[in-house]
């Protein structure tokens, strides 16, 4: 008996050990050696492993032992899981799984160990055939069954589906869903209490009661498994008035006026995209929510239900330049030369940042901008720094254009048509634009270190295998009691151990990588403005929910790896803005938000790019300095002139020495990537510009105890005459 022991835990420390390490394991070039077999398919491959093991190799050694009663195998199988505890976590980490996968998967391979010793409990002459039996009923032949319909195109019976293992392995392992762990626990529980209590098994129709039982307890399990909305009553009739004209782009924030039926909690309210808290008080309140892709209805959750009301707005096709009149009635617009555009209300302009974004021009009259309120002011000007114009009319008023961050303010008299003045190249920065996430979050900015990750799985084995060698040795030609003792002594000392090394490197609590991209540029004129919009990426190593807060005050837009199936929930105070409970790995969960700002501008340039020129970054003490500019350190400087590298500076602190041409020494290939995809992006195209690269601005989000954080750099744009 001891030697069969013995032969179990060599083959399963073995088995173990070669399937941790095949999805690990690389070719020339990066790739697996196994294709498809990929690191982010590890738990789903050792998960499957731990299950054929169960069902089709643990039996035969049960049956073999079935003379020594089945308490040695239901402690032995005890052991296995202890033991595979540790690759399941070291596995779910690497695949990026979250906790409640990692716990339904887990219960899923104890079922699988707790099988066999319920039908040898049940039918012990035939253990070995019918756990065969059950193995390649419900492991291969319901799976092959329903890929050939699916490949067939033909329809697929939702009541088989639950009942294939590979099933849930699939949707928790690979598609990484998080399901309700609790109907795999339920059952795996089931199915242990049924191996380990001895109830009477004499009568045969007690035994075929408990087998139907099972079976119907795992079909329920899995049926409960799956989430389904549903809409059983409706939150009642919901006031939304959009506060923009009723124009939107997809992509883009529009503010709207949410009333609710008075009731207890708050509702989910979005468009397609983010998702924002509503207090159901029946009190108006004003959201700024983004426009989903072909947008028509505006969702509301509650947890009575969901309902939708139409969406008070009509989308703008990007072709379309929209302006913006701020006039009291149509008859003044018209004698202002509108013709075509929105009339907004002067006296209610949205101040809330982003809520004028759709618009790409607006006018009114200097009066109107003299006298309105100063946050109203201060929105629009704020508005035209970040790449618009705005065309103010007077009646004596002359045509001049003055530049203001990225964009300008126009002045004409009364009467002439604002089409004299058509707007730059539309720089709209869409939350659908998954090119940017893809450029800021690339698939592989946070890859690991495979060499460290097989050092681990390799040590644990071996240490394991080393360790068992002295029971081995010493025990197993004593009574099997003190063989078992011995053994589970090892298999608790060396999972022990190796949790330990998984809480200290693998699993600290916070697994979140993040890094900032920032692009400043600098405005001219005798108020110059420094706009910047700075991209924050945040995935994790492992898949968790995490809040991401910011200043109540920001400008935020958020991006989803995963598109709007990912949505994201806003949570609004006086004091912050939370995205609440953001679902982050490093596959598609991950998120990159874009705070943009426009402040003063914090240094002044003193000097003239030239030959031999030395250019002097001083401080202005007075303008305030949100991102830190004034104390970042400069990496490197170029002089930019019609689209090309013209030359080049050394740094002495935050002096720049002219170092001649350029030639052929490039920027770095980080400034390439980053820089030349923000600023075709955010800005129109300048003639010429000096570009200043930076490290150590600060954030706007809360420092949360990241697992890793890095500033990538900023770039710092400041026009100047061509050369």
């Amino acid at each position: 008996m001891n030697g069969l022991i013995t032969r179990l835990i060599l083959a399963f420390v073995g088995a173990s050990l070669t399937f941790t390490l095949l999805p690990l394991l690389e070719s020339g070039g990066g790739t697996s050696l196994l294709g498809a077999v990929d690191r982010g398919k590890s738990l789903v491959v050792y998960a499957a492993f731990l299950v054929v093991f169960g069902v089709f190799v643990f039996p035969g050694f049960v049956s073999r032992g079935r003379t020594s009663g089945l308490w040695p195998w239901m402690t032995l199988a005890g052991y296995l899981l202890v033991f595979a505890g540790i690759p399941l976590v070291f596995t779910a980490y690497i695949s990026g799984v979250s906790a409640p996968g990692l716990i339904s998967i887990a219960a899923l391979c104890g079922i699988a160990l707790g099988v066999p010793l319920v039908v040898a409990r049940v039918l012990p002459r035939w253990t070995t055939i019918t756990c065969h039996a059950i193995g390649a009923i419900f492991l291969f032949a319901l799976p092959g069954a329903l890929l050939y319909l699916e490949t067939v195109a033909r329809p697929v019976p939702e009541a088989l589906v639950p009942w294939s293992t590979f099933h849930w392995l699939h949707r928790i392992a690979t598609l990484r869903e998080v399901p309700d762990p609790w109907p795999f626990l339920v059952l795996g529980s089931a199915v242990w209490v049924a191996a380990v209590v001895p109830f009477g098994w004499s009568r045969r129709a007690g035994k075929t009661a408990v087998l139907v039982a099972l079976f119907a307890l795992t079909g329920g399990a899995a049926g409960n498994a799956d989430s389904v909305e549903r809409l059983v009553s409706q939150p009642g009739s919901a006031h939304v008035v959009s506060r923009a004209g009723g124009r939107a782009r997809a992509g883009m924030r529009t503010p709207l006026t949410i009333t609710l039926p008075r009731a207890d909690g708050v509702a989910r309210v979005s468009a397609g995209l983010d998702i924002h808290e509503v207090p159901r008080d029946g009190v108006p309140h004003r959201v700024l929510i983004t426009i989903g892709r072909d947008a028509r209805r505006l969702r509301i959750e509650t947890e009575g239900g969901a309902d939708e009301v139409p969406l008070p707005v009509t989308l703008v096709p990007p072709v379309v330049v929209l302006a913006g009149w701020l006039f009291d009635d149509d008859v003044a617009a018209r004698a202002a030369g509108m013709r075509d555009g929105v009339r907004l209300d002067p006296a209610a302009v949205p101040t809330t940042p982003g809520s004028l974004e759709a618009f790409d021009v607006l006018v009114m009259t200097e009066e109107r901008f003299d006298t309105a309120a100063a946050e109203a002011r201060d929105a629009v000007r704020r508005w035209t720094a970040l790449g618009r114009r705005l065309v103010l009319t007077g009646p004596s008023a002359t045509r001049s254009r003055a530049p203001l961050g990225l964009g300008a303010i126009h002045r004409v008299a009364m009467g002439q048509a604002p089409a004299a003045f058509p707007p730059p190249p539309p720089l709209r920065p869409s939350a659908l634009d998954v090119e940017l996430t893809q450029t800021f979050a690339p698939p592989g900015w946070q890859e690991m270190d495979l060499s460290a990750l097989l050092l681990f799985a390799v040590i644990y084995h071996v240490a394991f295998l080393l360790a068992f060698l002295l029971p081995m040795f010493l025990d197993s030609r004593k009574a099997l009691g003190v063989y078992l003792v011995s053994v589970g002594f090892v298999v608790a000392l060396v999972a022990a151990l190796a949790w330990n090394v998984l809480g200290t490197i693998f699993l600290r609590d916070n697994q979140v990588y993040t890094h900032a991209v920032t692009l400043m540029v600098a405005g001219a004129g005798d108020d110059p403005r420094l706009v910047s919009r700075q991209f924050l990426c945040f995935a994790s190593m492992s898949s968790e929910s995490r809040d991401l807060a910011f200043p109540a005050s920001a400008d935020l837009t958020v991006y989803r790896a995963g598109g709007p199936t990912r949505r994201v929930v806003w949570r609004r105070d006086a004091r912050e803005a939370v995205l609440d409970g953001v679902d982050l790995d490093r596959f598609a969960g991950k998120v990159v938000v874009r705070a943009d700002r426009d402040d003063a501008m914090p240094l002044r340039l003193v000097g003239a790019p030239g030959q031999d020129a030395k250019l002097d970054l001083q401080p202005v003490d007075d303008a305030p300095d949100p991102l830190g500019v004034r104390d970042a350190r400069i990496l490197a400087a170029y002089w930019i002139s019609g689209g090309r590298l013209a030359r080049r500076f050394e740094i002495q602190g935050r002096r720049l020495i002219d170092a001649g041409p350029a030639g052929s020494d490039p920027m770095s290939g980080e400034v390439q990537v980053f820089f030349r995809r923000l600023v075709g992006h955010f800005t129109s195209p300048l003639p010429s510009y000096l570009l200043v690269h930076m490290e150590g601005l600060a954030r706007p989000d809360d420092d949360g105890g990241y697992l890793w954080s890095r500033d990538r750099g900023g770039y710092l744009v400041i026009p100047g005459p061509p050369r």
